[in-house]
């Protein structure tokens, strides 16, 4: 009975740690898209407009652990 117990225990366990981890995906998934949207943006933008290059720019995502880094550049 007790092992039951701490199967279904665990079982929970391990669905609550799947919808965080779910949560956490799309909330950087979101977070990318708004810094991706927003370096769009800036490349429309004139030479001399804050925050505009210009240019076309290229945008780089990548995610370590929970932390997202967007990169831009100008594009070669």
């Amino acid at each position: 009975m007790l092992l039951a117990a701490c199967r279904v225990a665990f079982d929970l366990y391990r669905h609550r740690l799947a919808q965080q981890l779910a949560a956490a995906n799309l909330q950087a998934v979101a977070l990318a898209n708004a810094a991706a949207d927003a370096a769009a943006a800036a490349s429309h933008m004139g030479p001399h407009a804050p925050g505009g290059g210009g240019g076309p720019r290229e945008v780089i995502i990548t995610r370590a652990g929970n932390r997202v880094l967007v990169l831009q550049r100008a594009a070669p």
